[in-house]
């Protein structure tokens, strides 16, 4: 077991799950918080407590912090947009300033709604236009964690498109900062993911069509296309891309007969 600590907030959500087990599997010591979600393993954080969450980063000194804990759902936060802002804004940077404290480079994972989806792909240099109260809060978070002692300039921003998930390794090179993208190198819509998995799964899909005139189902606007240029992260040899139906071949393996 290595001696490199890492802190991964909303380790109970799907990509805490998956960067925790990651760095398990690296051999790192980790530890996951959760909130609401408890597990076993993990340990319980209010991220809005700013006490609390000094009390945990000064007593672990982590190595790095894996941000992924968000109100994340656009619907849930034009409910509640002062919880979401105490979340998503608010938390992350005292999260930022605490970790600041110790020494530790914060990763802090943001959204591809920060952009409008009307000009894909999107590189990091592209200004920012969200579309709804969710991206707009990601985008300050982004903001406050990049603003947080800009003289060590060792914090990051991935904005990560939904479909593929990811888990990053520690960044080694001090000067690593900024923003970063990362997402699929495939665009698909939810008719042709249903089809690859009903393929994977080998049950029949004939009997289902794609809607060309979908209806709306939330009254929070979404971006159409938020496809994101990932060059810059992987000009430094990190992500590896998993076409979608390998990805759901590899998530479904154990449950599938044996041929």
């Amino acid at each position: 077991m290595s001696d490199v600590v890492i802190l991964i907030t909303g380790a109970s959500g799907l990509l805490g799950r998956a960067a925790h087990k990651k760095f398990e599997a690296e051999n790192c010591l980790v530890y996951g918080t959760t909130c609401s979600r408890t597990r076993e393993h993990l340990l319980h954080l209010d991220l809005t407590a700013e006490e609390e969450v000094r009390a945990l980063v000064t007593r672990l000194r982590p190595a790095a912090v894996l941000h992924c804990a968000a109100v994340r759902f656009p619907d849930q936060v034009d409910a509640d947009p002062a919880a979401a802002t105490r979340l998503n804004v608010e938390a992350t940077r005292s999260l930022c300033v605490v970790a600041d404290a110790v020494g530790a480079p914060v990763l802090y994972i943001s959204t591809d709604y920060v952009f409008d989806g009307k000009q894909p792909p999107y590189s990091v240099t592209d200004l920012p236009g969200p579309v709804n109260l969710y991206g707009r809060t990601k985008l300050l978070g982004e903001q406050a964690a990049l603003a947080v002692n800009p003289e060590t300039d060792h914090n990051v921003d991935l904005r990560v498109l939904p479909v593929e998930a990811c888990a990053c390794g520690v960044p080694q090179e001090p000067e690593l900062s900024g923003v970063f993208h990362w997402s699929g190198k495939e665009g698909l819509t939810k008719y042709q993911m249903v089809v690859q998995m009903a393929e994977v799964l080998g049950l029949p899909h004939s009997h289902i069509e794609p809607n060309p005139n979908p209806p709306t189902s939330s009254a929070v606007p979404r971006p159409y296309d938020t496809r994101l240029d990932s060059s810059r992260l992987e000009a430094l040899g990190l992500g590896r891309h998993t076409p979608f139906r390998t990805g759901i071949q590899t998530a479904v393996r154990p449950w599938l007969p044996s041929a």
